[in-house]
């Protein structure tokens, strides 16, 4: 399963660049897009390579084909797709997800007339509990949700700018502005629960919760004891190749951040000075962009200083990350050859190191493949691959969903015996039948890998138990 969250988190990453490539495009925009995958389970440990080659299997005979079409304006996305098994296209699971970022809904003819509503302003909590549950690392893939951690530091965020207000060079945050701020985030820290869940569920699965809640409720007391304890200043302006640059520097004397913007590229880093437990917190950032396409990396690292006492029992590396792509097409469909990297370490979450590479066609054609070290000094083997089309709609309805059509649904994250009675009862019939049809194309190892996992994590249980 550490291994499946890893392979999604390369993909998700290597979607969020997708729409970054229309970004300077109209508000709305819309795709058709079909596309099959293949899983190289051979590269997969022996003891779980027979389990891999299930999901192998399941992956090679699927297709999925579908529409999105999303509105930057209005904040809403629509996508309708169907995984169509090639050899039975009539055995389809098709569905609609739709929604925005707070409030998404789930609808497909395996629920009858049901239509789930996901409020995801609680999304955190819920992966929390299924971990704690069931033991499926759930919030690691909540993670790829950026909702989510949007929403769970907003309030930070939200104090830091009500205090400290509009900032540009010349601009000073003083001593009695930063300790306002502190104030405020120790109130936050101890009371938001959004942010109490977000921290315990994403350091659960390898048991960092209680480390990770501790390091960061030093927050306030880090801002104005060892950030700034007098004024940050801002200082900017243009150097002499023309740059427009910008730097706050702490207490007249070290440079927290500094930005070099010019022609194409834009560089920064955050440097912040050591906390009380020993950890440098690093971030930085680079991109350059041409007439065709754009290149950035950004990395950063939260990790102990050297000679730091390590004996403490909390890790020598809560965090250290680096992701980049090159080549990534600035429209599209363009033809281009792209690639990209990403590396995760640390105590908190799963370790993995991928490299992606990619082709795609003025024709709205679409290729990549994930690479990963298998053996040391050997070349990087093939983990899976995708190919197919993503071809841009002109002929669309711009999505604008308001909230209260979206909450008037069965709340998933809520459902009780009262709710779930009905529920079942409406979507019993059309999802066994419709499940039937489809499990009825898989191939039998898909089918039993499916189905020890199912047991593994009590899932299967829950599914039998269900009145």
């Amino acid at each position: 399963m550490k291994r499946l969250i890893c392979l999604l988190t390369v993909l998700a990453l290597a979607a969020v660049a997708f729409p970054a490539c229309a970004e300077e495009g109209p508000d709305a925009r819309a795709y058709d897009f079909s596309l099959r995958f293949h899983l190289n389970a051979d590269v997969f440990p022996l003891r779980i390579r027979a389990h891999m080659q299930g999901y192998a299997d399941l992956l090679e005979m699927l297709e999925l084909r579908g529409n999105i079409v999303w509105s930057d304006d209005t904040q809403s996305f629509d996508l309708n797709a169907s995984l169509i098994p090639v050899t039975n296209p009539d055995a389809a699971i098709s569905f609609r997800l739709y929604g925005i970022p707070e409030h998404v809904c789930l609808s497909s003819p395996l629920l009858g007339s049901e239509t789930l509503w996901f409020q995801n302003f609680v999304l955190m909590e819920f992966a929390y509990k299924t971990w704690n549950n069931l033991r499926i690392p759930l919030p690691w893939l909540v993670l790829l949700y950026p909702y989510v951690t949007e929403n769970a530091f907003s309030r930070l965020r939200e104090v830091w700018h009500r205090h400290t207000g509009e900032l540009s060079a010349g601009s000073e945050i003083s001593a009695g502005v930063l300790s306002a701020v502190a104030d405020d985030w120790e109130s936050i820290l101890l009371e938001d629960n959004r942010l109490q869940y977000w921290f315990s569920a994403v350091g659960a699965p390898r048991g960092m919760d209680a480390a990770l809640l501790s390091e960061f409720s030093a927050l306030p007391s880090y801002l104005t004891g060892r950030v700034a304890r007098r004024s940050i200043r801002l200082e900017g302006g243009q150097d002499e190749s023309g740059a427009e640059t910008l730097r706050w520097i702490s207490d007249g004397e070290k440079v927290l951040y500094a930005r070099t913007v010019s022609d194409g590229s834009d560089a920064w880093s955050v440097t912040l000075p050591e906390t009380a437990t020993g950890y440098v917190p690093l971030l930085s950032f680079v991109s350059a962009a041409g007439s065709e396409t754009q290149s950035f990396r950004i990395s950063g690292d939260y990790s102990r200083a050297e000679g730091t006492d390590s004996e403490d029992g909390r890790p020598d590396s809560f965090l250290r990350f680096s992701v980049s792509a090159d080549s990534l097409p600035l429209s599209w469909p363009a033809d281009a050859a792209f690639s990209a990297a990403a590396s995760v370490s640390g105590a908190v979450l799963p370790n993995f190191d991928f490299t992606l590479r990619g082709t795609s066609g003025a024709d709205g054609s679409l290729s990549f493949s994930l690479y990963q070290q298998v053996k040391e000094n050997a070349e990087a083997a093939e983990v899976f691959s995708c190919s197919g089309s993503i071809v841009p709609v002109s002929d669309y309805t711009v999505p604008a969903f308001a909230v209260s059509d979206l909450t008037q649904h069965t709340h998933v994250f809520s459902i009780s015996d009262t709710i779930t009675d009905p529920v079942v009862r409406t979507i019993g019939r059309p999802l066994f039948m419709g499940l039937l049809n489809f499990l009825n194309e898989l191939p039998a190892r898909a089918c039993q890998s499916v189905m020890d996992d199912l047991e593994d994590f009590g899932i299967l249980e829950i599914l039998v138990s269900t009145r």
